[in-house]
C-alpha cells in the first residue's frame, strides 16, 4: 500500500490564549482544497527542542521543485470507492488511484480506512472495523492523545491479512518557525508516533514513524514536518528520514497575524507631502504598501517588486491632515507604522 504524508494527517483549529495556543476545535477541510508538498529523503535535519517559546529555524533547508506532490480533498460520494466508506465525510487523493477516507467534525478527525493499489496494480478497500482517531479536542500544551485501529481482510483460500496500529500525539512545543517560505509566530508543534503492523501468511511487517509537524493556528495543514520511518520485515530493518515543506498558499488573508513583523523604517514622521520607506533590512521580493485611515478605510494601495536596500517614496500630499496607518506586507510578514500627515 502506498504510504504518503497526507494533508489531512492532523487537522487543527487552534485558539490562542495569551502566548500559549490551545487546540479547541478542528477545521474541516473543504472538498477541492489542494496542498502541494515538497519532500527531501535522507536529509539530516534535527527537529529542534520541545518547550514553550521556541525558535525552530529551518530556513536553510531547500527542496528540489521536481520533488513535489499535490493532494486534493474530495467529496467522498464523488470517489470510485464511496460504497466501502458510507460514513465518510471527506476523502483525499494525490494520484486518483489511492484514497484515504475520513469522518470529520469540529471535535475529532477519524481515519475510516483507505483504498490502495499495490505494485502489481491490485486494488483493495481497507475499511477499518476499529477506526483510527487521529486527533480530537481539546488538546493543550503538554497534552497527549492515543488511539489505535484494526482491520482484517479476507484474501481468499482461507487466508486473511490483519492490519493494526496506533498513533500517539504529543503537543510538545510552541513558538516561532522559520522556513524558506517565511517566518511564522504562534506555531504549534505536534510529535506524532505511529505504528502500523501488517500480518499475512505468517509474515509480519512493522512500520514505525516519528513525525514532528509545525502548524499555524486555525489551518488544516502543517508548514513543515520531519519524519523518521523504520520498516521492519523478516528481521531486516530499513530507516528513511524525510523532510517535508508545504506550499503556504493555503494561508488566507489573515495569515499576517502569525507572520513575523518586518523590520522597516519610515521617515519623516510627521510628514507634509512625502514619506520614504527604507527596505535595507528586508529581502528582495513582492510587497504590498497600503495606507488606511483610523477607521480601517483604505486610502492608498500599491503592489510592487522591491530590491533589498531600495527606498520607496510615497506621495501623501493629497491626504487630509491626521493620523494614518501604513502597512507593508509580503509573504514573509508585515509591519504597520503610524504616520501623521501635517
Amino acid at each position: 500500500m502506498k504510504k504518503t504524508f497526507t494533508i489531512l494527517s492532523l487537522i487543527l483549529g487552534i485558539y490562542t490564549v495569551q502566548a500559549q495556543p490551545e487546540i479547541n476545535s478542528l477545521v474541516v477541510v473543504k472538498p477541492g482544497t489542494t496542498i502541494k508538498a515538497y519532500a527531501k529523503e535522507d536529509a539530516t535535519v534535527t527537529p529542534g527542542n520541545a518547550g514553550a517559546n521556541q525558535v525552530w529555524d529551518f530556513s536553510g533547508v531547500t527542496f528540489n521543485p521536481a520533488d513535489s506532490e499535490t493532494s486534493t480533498a474530495l467529496d467522498p460520494s464523488k470517489t470510485p470507492y464511496a460504497s466501502s466508506f458510507p460514513t465518510a465525510t471527506l476523502a483525499e487523493t494525490s494520484d486518483n488511484i489511492n484514497y484515504a477516507y475520513y469522518k470529520m467534525s469540529a471535535t475529532e478527525q477519524v481515519l475510516l480506512g483507505n483504498y490502495g493499489v499495490n505494485d502489481e496494480g491490485e486494488g483493495m478497500a481497507l475499511a477499518y472495523t476499529d477506526p483510527l482517531t487521529i486527533i480530537k479536542t481539546p488538546l493543550t500544551y503538554g497534552g497527549t492523545q492515543t488511539d489505535d485501529y484494526f482491520v482484517s481482510v479476507d484474501m481468499g483460500l482461507g487466508f486473511t491479512m490483519d492490519m493494526s496500529g496506533s498513533i500517539t500525539n504529543v503537543y510538545d512545543g510552541y513558538g516561532t518557525l522559520k522556513t524558506v517560505n517565511g517566518t511564522y509566530n504562534n506555531v504549534v508543534r505536534l510529535k506524532s508516533t505511529k505504528v502500523d503492523v501488517t500480518s499475512f501468511f505468517g509474515i509480519e511487517t512493522t512500520i514505525n514513524s516519528v513525525t514532528y509537524a509545525y502548524y499555524i493556528p486555525g489551518y488544516t495543514n502543517s508548514l513543515f514536518a520531519i519524519s523518521e520511518i523504520k520498516v521492519t520485515a523478516m528481521d531486516e530493518e530499513e530507516t528513511t528520514n524525510v523532510v517535508y515543506l508545504y506550499d503556504p498558499s493555503f494561508l488566507t488573508s489573515n495569515k499576517n497575524a502569525y507572520l513575523q513583523d518586518l523590520k522597516l523604517s519610515v521617515s519623516p514622521n510627521p510628514a507634509n507631502n512625502f514619506v520614504t520607506v527604507d527596505f535595507k533590512d528586508l529581502t528582495s521580493g513582492n510587497y504590498t504598501l497600503k495606507i488606511t485611515e483610523q477607521n480601517g478605510a483604505s486610502v492608498m494601495e500599491n503592489n510592487m517588486y522591491v530590491m533589498q536596500g531600495d527606498v520607496q517614496t510615497i506621495d501623501i500630499a493629497e491626504l487630509k491632515s491626521g493620523m494614518y496607518f501604513l502597512e507593508v506586507a509580503s509573504e514573509n510578514g508585515k509591519t504597520v507604522k503610524k504616520i501623521v500627515k501635517q
